[in-house]
C-alpha cells in the first residue's frame, strides 16, 4: 500500500514537475518575444534618436548659414552707409567750392566794376 501511495505521489509530483516546466518554458517564450520587442523598440528609438539628431545638425548648419548671409548682408550695408557718407561728403565739398567760386567771381565782378567805373569818370573827367 505504501509502494503504491508512494508511486502515485511520485506520479503526481512528475505531473507537476512535468507542467511547472511547461509553464516555465511558455514564460521563457514569452520573455524572450518581450526581449525581441525590446530590442526592436531600442532599435526604431535609436533610429529615431538618429534622425532628430540630423535634423538637429541640419537645423544647425541652416542657423549657421543665415547667421553668415545676415553678418555679410549687415557689413555689406555698412559698407554701403560709409559710401553714401563719402558721397555726402563730396556733395558738401562741391557746394562749399561753388560757393569760393561764386564769391570769387562776385568779387572779381566787383573790382571790375569799380576799376570800370574809375575809369570813366578819369575819362569823363578829362573831357
Amino acid at each position: 500500500d505504501r509502494t503504491e501511495a508512494r508511486r502515485a505521489s511520485v506520479a503526481v509530483g512528475r505531473f507537476k514537475m512535468i507542467a511547472d516546466a511547461r509553464k516555465l518554458r511558455q514564460r521563457e517564450a514569452e520573455l524572450i518575444e518581450e526581449i525581441t520587442d525590446l530590442k526592436a523598440s531600442k532599435w526604431d528609438t535609436e533610429q529615431d534618436l538618429k534622425r532628430v539628431r540630423k535634423k538637429l545638425d541640419d537645423a544647425k548648419k541652416t542657423n549657421e548659414e543665415l547667421l553668415k548671409r545676415f553678418a555679410d548682408f549687415h557689413g555689406q550695408m555698412e559698407v554701403q552707409l560709409l559710401n553714401v557718407e563719402k558721397e555726402r561728403v563730396k556733395s558738401q565739398n562741391l557746394e562749399l567750392k561753388i560757393s569760393e567760386l561764386n564769391f570769387a567771381l562776385d568779387n572779381e565782378r566787383h573790382a571790375r566794376e569799380t576799376t570800370e567805373d574809375a575809369e570813366l569818370r578819369m575819362l569823363a573827367h578829362r573831357h
